[in-house]
Order: C-alpha cells, then structure tokens, then sequence
C-alpha cells in the first residue's frame, strides 16, 4: 500500500503534464505546472513513511527468524598481534583503531580521486560536445554526437568496473574485524561511486544547464530505457552465461567419463576436470542389477548442478535498488510517472531474482541479519538530500515565482527584488518545515511494531528467570 502511494498523484500530474505538452508543445511552460511543488512535498514525506515502514517490517522479520541477536562473525581475512583476552581467557587477535582509521583515511583518497576522474571525463565530454560538435554541420555532427556518447559510454563502464575491483582491494587493506564492518566500507565506496557516475548528467542538466526539458527527457530515457535494459540484462545474462557453463562441463565431462579421452584438451585441463566432475559423475551412480551403472536423468541433473552460477552475494542487487530509489526521491517531482515505472520494473526484476536464484544460482549459505545493515542509513540520507534537491529544482529549474505571482496578483505588482527575496524566503521555509516533518514522523513511528516489543521483553525475563533459578539450584547443591 506504502509502495503505490506515488502511483496515483503521479499518473495525475504526468497526464496534465502531457495534455499541456500536446496543447502547447514541448516547452517549459508546458511541463513546469503549479501542483509540482505539491508532488515534490509529497514525495519527501512518502520517503521517511516508507522507510519507517520498512523499519517495522525487518524487526518483525528479525524477530521472526530468530536473527535479532545475531553475532557479528569475524572477517577471516583479519590479522593482527595476538593478545591474551582476560575477560574471555582467549587469545585473539588485536589491531588498533589508530591504525585502522590511518589506513581507511589513505584509501578514500584514491576513491575520491577515481571519483574526481569520472567528474572530470563528464565534464569534458559536455565541453567537447557544446564547442566542438555543435559547431558540425549535417550528418557529421550527428555522428561526432553518437561518437562521443559511446565512448564517454565505454570509459565510464572500464572505470565502473576498475573502481570496483580498487574498492574490494582497498576494503580488504584497512583489515575489518567483522565482516558486518568490511560489508559497510565496501558498500560506502560502491553506492558514492554509483551515486555520482548515476546522477551527474542529470545534475548538469537540472542546475548547469537549467534545461528544463532536457532534463525531463533523460529522466525519461533513464526511468525506462535505462531500468528496461537492466532488468533485461538480469534476466537473459544469467541465462546465457548457464548456457556457456553447460557447454563448458560438457566438454570437459567427455575428460572425465570413461572411454571420452579427447586429445585436444591438455593435460592439466584433464587433470582438473576430473577432480571437479567425476564426483559428481560418481554420486549420480544408481544400482541396476549387479552393476554400478550411471542413469541418463541422474547425469544430466549432476552436470546442470555443476554448470550452474556461483552466488555473488546481495551488494550489487542493494546497490541497484537504491540507485532507483535515488533516482525516484531526487528527481520524482520532475518525471511523476517514476513511481509506475519503478513498481513495474520491480515486479520484473522479482520474478527473474525467483527463476535467478533457484534455478541457476547454486545455493548460497544462508547468513543471519537482522536489518539491512547501512543501507538504510544511506536510505536516510538520500531522502533528506531529496528535500534540499527539490527545493533547488524549485528555485532555479522551475520557473515557479511566475506561478505563484498568477496565484497571489498581489505579490506579481511588488518590485522584482521584492518577489525574489519572498520567493526564496518561502521556498526555504517550506524546505525546513518538510524535514521537520520528516524527522517528526521518524521520531514519532517506533521501528518496530508493538507486540515485537512485548514479546522480546517477555523473552529477555524468561532468560533472567532461568539463569536466577539455575543459579539459586546450583547454590542449594554446592551448600547440600
């Protein structure tokens, strides 16, 4: 229900936006609309109520799956002097904090550079684009415009990719104790990154630019071409990429059985082939008469199980989740059907995450949690930038003081430097009324419902109570 709230006000305000684009033609004045600023308010308190929402919802599960009071495991990639624990009578392995916020204030370093680099390639592809390609003239310049997207396209995907594989080795170099702690860093690196490269175009189109129905079409291409092709890509890749495995097992399983030898294959691939399928091959045996034999289905079940994916964990699927929901609170105001788009592509990327994960995926081990560790604090952040966003959007992209002066005519006969100054000054008393609202629905929605409560006080006295009388015999014991 939380989820659809947006649907409606914004299929609204997207089918008056159109119907004034169709009257009027594509122009500011068409798309810009006085109930903007309403769905932008709306928008802002819809994302603290479902973050609050989403609150309740993990301590219910928690409590449910018995994963409230999970243990933080180690990170087995820890090291450090090992010192005698006299508290536990243990040894363990001991690095201080000093050194550890020495070595996390080196590494970001080199990831604010790499994000520096991705600013800096934007920035010069929109220079070469503004002074170079607009000065061409018919086909060519198309052309150089097709060029230069393609390969600021290209250099992006090469940095996505190296600034991943720079976080993982950075992450694994300031030496976290717990993995809940190497997961966080991780995630930090991944989602500004992410964050930047996903909403720097549309930053220079909304406050550089001031292209109002610029950026109305690249939110457009983004909410639907971009979120289509990635939800395409989840579902047919992993298909394909099984495909390319099975032929894979398959050429190596004639290694493997008896009777197959293929002189093409070396010996090493031989070698290891038969260390990987032949168990496999062995355990799909079933007993015909006197003799072991091995049954086609049985077979065919062992190589799909061995040609299947590897679980990558759920740090590339969060990270895509609040990239939408990114795009849905900074820009929603602007595109109102981003909420129709984004239930939509949800409900695709759901179904293929089912076929994904128990057909194609090998299983994964199961591990505890009883929230969704930092996401939710960058969910925070997002929804409190959101509000500030908006208020920009409103004061420098939307034409809103000619709107507001048609609605107040008093206010349109006032000076001009008196209808600036009012206008600002309301803007910035509506943006902090809205996060007070914000922080007020925060504060007054407990995150976790009220029989979860309950029901873990009742447990934390039932555990007092044993422990007391377990005790208490153990004394009555000693002293008889």
């Amino acid at each position: 229900m939380i989820q659809s709230l947006l649907i409606p006000p914004g299929i609204a305000l997207a089918a008056y936006q159109l119907y004034r684009v169709h009257r009027e033609g594509l122009r500011v004045e068409a798309i810009q609309t006085i109930f903007v600023p309403g769905f932008a308010i709306l928008l802002s308190l819809w994302s603290t109520i479902f973050l609050e929402r989403w609150k309740r919802k993990s301590s219910e599960l928690a409590f449910r799956w018995d994963s409230d009071a999970r243990i933080d495991a180690i990170n087995p990639n820890f090291w450090g002097q090992e010192t005698f624990n006299p508290i536990k009578r243990v040894v363990e392995r001991n690095f201080s904090s000093s050194r550890k916020c020495r070595r996390q204030f080196f590494m970001a370093l080199p990831m604010v550079f790499m994000v520096g680099v991705v600013v800096a390639i934007f920035f010069g592809f929109v220079y070469f684009e503004q002074h170079y390609v607009a000065n061409q003239s018919g086909s060519q310049g198309s052309i150089f415009s097709i060029l230069s997207g393609a390969v600021q396209g290209l250099i992006i995907a090469c940095l996505n990719f190296f600034y991943k594989e720079m976080a993982v080795k950075s992450t694994d170099f300031e030496n976290h104790k717990t993995l809940a702690e190497y997961e966080d860093s991780l995630i930090v690196k991944i989602f500004l990154f992410q964050c930047v490269n996903g909403n720097l175009a549309l930053f220079n189109q909304a406050f550089v630019q001031r292209d109002m129905v610029a950026l109305w079409m690249l939110l457009i291409v983004l909410m639907t071409g971009k979120q289509i092709f990635q939800t395409a890509k989840q579902l047919l890749l992993p298909k394909l990429l099984v495909w390319v495995s099975r032929l894979r097992v398959l050429r190596r399983a004639f290694v493997a059985l008896p009777g197959k030898i293929a002189r093409s294959i070396s010996e090493n691939s031989r070698r290891k082939t038969v260390n990987q399928v032949q168990p496999i091959v062995n355990a799909a045996k079933v007993e015909d008469r006197a003799d072991q034999t091995v049954h086609p289905t049985a077979l065919r079940e062992a190589f799909e199980n061995c040609a299947m994916l590897k679980d990558n964990g759920t740090v590339d699927d969060y990270a895509e989740m609040v990239s939408q929901y990114s795009y849905l609170a900074f820009w929603g105001s602007v595109f109102p059907l981003a909420p129709l788009f984004a239930c939509g592509v949800n409900f695709l990327q759901i179904r293929g995450e089912i076929s994904l994960l128990t057909v194609r995926t090998k299983r994964c081990y199961p591990e505890p949690a009883d929230d969704i560790g930092i996401w939710i604090n960058l969910l925070e952040i997002i929804g409190l930038l959101s509000v500030m966003i908006n208020a920009a959007l409103i004061v420098l992209t939307f034409d809103t003081q000619s709107l507001i002066s048609d609605v107040m005519p008093a206010l349109g006969e006032s000076p001009q430097s008196v209808q600036v100054s009012y206008f600002v000054l309301t803007v910035i008393v509506f943006e902090h009324i809205v996060i007070s609202l914000k922080l007020c629905i925060a504060a007054l929605v407990s995150d976790s419902p009220h029989w979860v409560r309950v029901q873990s006080q009742v447990e934390k006295y039932r555990e007092r109570t044993l422990f007391g009388n377990a005790v208490e015999e153990a004394e009555n014991e000693a002293l008889a």
